[in-house]
């Protein structure tokens, strides 16, 4: 029985980068849908000009598209912080996976698919936060952004016009290395679901975050890293100090089950291993299931800073979000201005010499 697969951040800087033998096994006959991180190149990173070489530019060398079969991928959002690092890498990439039929989405020009499989048909968008210091700054084509209010109503008349086909929301937000997601973007998960999504799927932490079941709907806050290897990208190598990127999460979806992909990422060997499938009514007493499930959001808030408090999860001098819509808009609109000088004094300090990041 076909089925959808969603998997997290991926890239692929160099031919045989990762062994995906074994997961190709597990996936079967399912249909792959994943998050692409940074433009498929054609030649050396090193001949390409990007728009900030003070942060970590990812891309994916042209042997992915062979990977992509393989796997038997349909579908990449291209909604994320990384897929603009080159210049005119985004449309590029478009281009080389449309020739080569797999469906690009999550941009300006295209931020959903329609598509059927068994007895269901989908319809998946492709979303980008500001909390992730993507670019936005190209009207004509860049990552789909998320602008919260407008995804409500949206998803709302897309209810309303296709009351038979699965909705899910396929975002990247949040903050990297975060163990939870953020109070605004659980509330914003759960009214997606309240407004008509059957799913909400997020990436970009890079680490798994808890499962929530709310209503007639589920959120998967993080998918962690599917294929992200800790390898050289123009000259840098990619690392982590916190092991959890190591441990990944895939969501199935079939007519009849749902279940989870447990995978695991060996450095030292290079290679992606499946070590569990779960399903749904196995998640409780898996470990999968978000202590927070049934919260409402003022206790959530409440719970998510206790937390902080006590283990100190989120990255230095990055602000709390804890609403987008009434007040909460204009607390937010504060809060993302302080992130954009935060990063943009981050980037004066690397170019001035007086800050090196651990993982350059």
């Amino acid at each position: 029985m076909s089925s959808l697969l969603f998997l997290g951040d991926t890239a692929w800087p160099s031919p045989n980068c990762l062994d995906l033998s074994y997961i190709e096994k597990c996936i079967g006959d399912s249909r792959v849908v994943l998050n692409l991180e940074g433009p498929i190149i054609m030649q050396s990173a090193a001949s390409y000009k990007v728009h900030n070489r003070y942060k970590f530019n990812l891309y994916s060398f042209m042997d992915f598209i062979r990977v992509a079969k393989n796997i038997k991928v349909i579908a990449c959002s291209l909604a994320n912080n990384h897929s603009t690092d080159y210049l005119n890498g985004l449309a590029a990439t478009v281009e080389v996976l449309e020739k080569n039929k797999i469906s690009a989405f999550g941009t300006s020009q295209n931020p959903f698919i329609e598509y059927s499989i068994g007895k269901h048909q989908y319809i998946i968008w492709g979303l980008c936060s500001n909390l992730t210091e993507a670019d936005f700054s190209d009207r004509k084509l860049r990552p789909q952004p998320l602008r919260p209010k407008s995804l409500l109503q949206q998803v709302k008349k897309m209810r309303e016009k296709n009351l038979e086909k699965k909705i899910i929301i396929f975002i990247h937000w949040g903050y990297e290395l975060s163990p939870f997601p953020q109070p605004a973007d659980r509330e914003l998960a759960t009214r997606l679901i309240d407004y008509g999504a059957d799913y909400v799927i997020g990436h970009h932490p890079h680490v798994i975050q808890p499962i929530e079941q709310y209503g007639r709907g589920l959120i998967l806050y993080s998918l962690g890293n599917f294929a992200l290897p800790q390898h050289s990208y123009r000259g840098r190598v990619l690392k982590y100090r916190n092991e959890s990127v190591l441990s990944q999460l895939g969501l199935r979806i079939t007519d009849e089950k749902i279940s989870f992909l447990l995978m695991q990422y060996d450095k030292k060997e290079s290679k992606i291993l499946v070590t569990n499938e779960i399903f749904l009514e196995e998640m409780n007493s898996n470990g999968l299931r978000a202590s927070f499930t049934g919260m409402d959001n003022i206790s959530y808030k409440k719970w998510f800073r206790n937390v902080n408090q006590q283990h100190k999860h989120l990255p230095k001098l990055s602000p709390v979000f804890n609403s987008y819509f009434g007040l909460g808009w204009v607390d937010s609109l504060i809060k993302q201005g302080l992130l954009n000088f935060k990063w943009q004094t981050r980037k004066a300090a690397i170019k001035l010499g007086v800050h090196k990041p651990y993982n350059w």
